[in-house]
């Protein structure tokens, strides 16, 4: 989301759940005094996951709804494509096991080299997976290069007149860990 001069903000929202919540949030500052700003609004009314009932209905106009009202608050919103990234928490895992054992209890010449050997092929393992993701990404940026926009993107094009920033999406970088 990008806001209009002189307010500064852009950003990911992150997942729906906490873009949702966001919006709640901010709405509720907006409508309500001090006194009751401890009353949260529930992000469930704002809930923008439509992955699943998106085939039932043509969201469009909730879309061009929201885009609306966003516009009307000087708001902009930047199109960027779904794209799984995988997190390996093992180094996390490892820092934290360490900090209970003592290094010098720790040392174990076989079983560091069963470890290593373990950690080799689960490195290899993750480093596949990486790749698979990133080629899938890349299909995808250029299957949606030469499709019809999504439904938020025409909606976004009928509020605004124009493709938001992002459209169409253009590859990026390898998946980074």
């Amino acid at each position: 989301m990008m806001c209009a001069p002189p307010r500064v903000c852009s950003g990911d929202l992150g997942s729906f759940r906490a873009a949702a919540s966001f919006i709640a949030d901010f709405r509720h500052r907006l409508s309500h005094s001090e006194a009751r700003l401890n009353e949260r609004r529930d992000y469930v009314e704002f809930y923008l996951g439509t992955w699943i009932v998106r085939h039932r209905a043509d969201l469009t106009p909730v879309y061009e709804l929201i885009f609306l009202r966003m516009q009307q608050l000087g708001l902009d919103w930047r199109y960027v494509p779904p794209r799984l990234l995988l997190v390996d928490f093992r180094p996390l895992h490892e820092a934290l096991e360490s900090e209970k054992v003592p290094e010098a209890v720790r040392y174990d010449p076989t079983g560091n080299y069963r470890r290593e050997r373990r950690e080799a092929a689960r490195n290899a393992e993750v480093a596949e997976l990486r790749r698979n993701l990133d080629e899938a990404y890349r299909e995808s940026v250029e299957e949606a290069q030469h499709d019809t926009p999504p439904a938020t993107v025409r909606a976004y094009q009928q509020v605004y007149g124009r493709f938001p920033a992002g459209w169409p999406p253009e590859g990026e970088g390898e998946n980074s860990s």
